[in-house]
């Protein structure tokens, strides 16, 4: 209605403007593309956080959940905190590329 935006509890706010944020593209234009792939907007990622054969670099937060992300972030850093402390080891990277290859 005009500038004003009515919620569905009833509550009502003015407003300048409203974005529409979507169309994202996942991509990683700082990187060397020979890292991993990106296919149709999945990257080619371990447990979508790490690529074959490069221990130590971990993508967190790469997730498209019906529900909230933030709980999942957490699993993923408890995850890479465990591998990055020694109470966990990462497989090899064969095993990583099968996996993400399934």
């Amino acid at each position: 209605q005009g500038r004003q935006v009515v919620f569905e509890d009833g509550s009502v706010e003015q407003v300048d403007a409203i974005i529409q944020a979507t169309g994202y593209k996942t991509s990683f234009p700082f990187l060397d593309p020979a890292l991993f792939q990106v296919n149709e907007e999945v990257p080619a990622l371990y447990r979508r956080m790490a690529p074959p054969g490069l221990p130590g670099l971990f993508f967190l937060g790469l997730l498209q959940p019906v529900g909230p992300t933030i709980p999942l972030v957490e699993v993923q850093a408890r995850w890479v905190a465990a591998l990055l402390g020694g109470a966990m080891r990462a497989p090899d990277a064969a095993t990583m590329q099968r996996e993400i290859d399934a």
